[in-house]
């Protein structure tokens, strides 16, 4: 997992029009970090996992499509709050990416269980 800052087109996605689904989970930053990094180990990997310094978010954004240097098709907001944290997702073509969101919902909730996305055997 890498740990960098968020810039770039990601800023860009962050659009009511590109908005998908927004969910709230009862985990803690760190608790949703190590389910992602269990999930990676254990299934696959669910794009780029960007964490924030502060240790108060966590960016998620597929590096599949790298079709143009800078393009970012599909991201994820997770934000501590009060009541856990916020997830966020943003896509440029909901047609290709709702599975992909849909699957690392379900990695944060369940790591040991591996998803199959929609459109895969």
């Amino acid at each position: 997992m890498s740990t960098a800052s968020v810039s770039g087109t990601a800023d860009e996605l962050r659009r009511p029009k590109y908005a998908y689904k927004s969910v709230q989970i009862a985990k803690t930053i760190p608790q949703i970090h190590q389910a992602l990094f269990d999930y990676q180990a254990k299934c696959r990997n669910v794009g780029e996992i960007i964490v924030d310094p502060s240790g108060k978010r966590i960016v998620i954004k597929d590096t599949s499509q790298q079709l143009a240097r800078g393009s970012v098709w599909l991201l994820i907001d997770i934000t501590a709050d009060a009541g856990g944290a916020q997830l966020k997702s943003y896509l440029v073509k909901p047609e290709f990416w709702t599975s992909f969101v849909d699957e690392t919902i379900g990695a944060i909730n369940n790591p040991n269980a591996c998803y199959v996305r929609q459109g895969q055997a």
